[in-house]
């Protein structure tokens, strides 16, 4: 049985064993808390749908040094692809943590972060277990949801994953997530979810500005759904790792 890592223990094990004789990298969506920097001899680039400045201004806001914010390489633009978005450069290895829960096309994100890897190269990414968030009271993504989303060519999220949060979300503990010891009872997120419905139904354009959770995983139910993907030929990465949930999420290693 593998060992539980907390977040900082997984990068660590991550640089240690998978990272190690790479040199160039992408982080996708860093926000103000990178996975992997320069000052740890790595040739790293970012990738963000915010500024330099914007991502500054949000330390700020939360009482933190602008120091926190990483400066960004490239400009998410989510109508074109990650290739395009990076002037189609190459790497050794992505990580990415809390990126893939959100995204609309699961199946051409794994396609499109292959695109930009050498080969050999590494994709290691941090998700949410979602029995230990705000996610634990709705039903795990299945396989067919997966596969819809690639043949729509999805590019924003869908009306259900909105009203599902609306109406399943869930707290504990005053959180929305959280460790495996907690033992406080779960209660609704939100206390006016049927209104919140209402809106969504009302005007379904305020899907617009939503970028929530749309993908829910387990540790297990994700490796099952990638290995299908992998054998229908959807996603051509090899899975290499899935290290368990501590502390509300476990890790992934992709190879290309």
């Amino acid at each position: 049985m593998q060992q539980m890592m907390t977040r900082k223990e997984k990068i660590e094990y991550l640089k240690r064993n998978y990272l190690a004789d790479f040199t160039t990298g992408l982080e996708i969506a860093p926000n103000i808390a990178p996975m992997i920097s320069k000052k740890d001899g790595y040739k790293i680039e970012y990738l963000d749908a915010c500024t330099t400045e914007e991502l500054q201004e949000r330390a700020i806001n939360i009482g933190r040094s602008i120091e926190c914010a990483p400066k960004i390489d490239y400009k998410h633009d989510f109508q074109q692809s990650i290739a395009a978005c990076v002037e189609f450069n190459k790497f050794d290895f992505a990580v990415s943590s809390h990126v893939i829960e959100h995204v609309p096309d699961l199946i051409g994100h794994f396609q499109e972060v292959q695109e930009i890897l050498n080969n050999g190269g590494i994709y290691a990414f941090l998700a949410p277990d979602k029995e230990l968030c705000f996610d634990a009271k709705k039903t795990n993504t299945s396989l067919g949801q997966v596969i819809e989303a690639r043949i729509e060519r999805r590019r924003k999220a869908p009306i259900n994953a909105l009203i599902d949060e609306y109406y399943y979300g869930v707290k504990r503990g005053g959180k929305g997530g959280w460790s495996e010891q907690e033992t406080e009872p779960f209660r609704p997120k939100y206390s006016n979810s049927r209104k919140l419905i209402q809106d969504v139904i009302k005007n379904p354009k305020i899907m617009d500005a939503w970028h929530g959770h749309i993908w829910r995983f387990t540790p297990a139910s994700f490796k099952e759904i990638f290995n299908e993907l992998n054998q229908l030929g959807l996603v051509n990465l090899s899975l290499i790792d899935v290290l368990p949930t501590k502390d509300l999420e476990f890790a992934v290693i992709l190879s290309s």
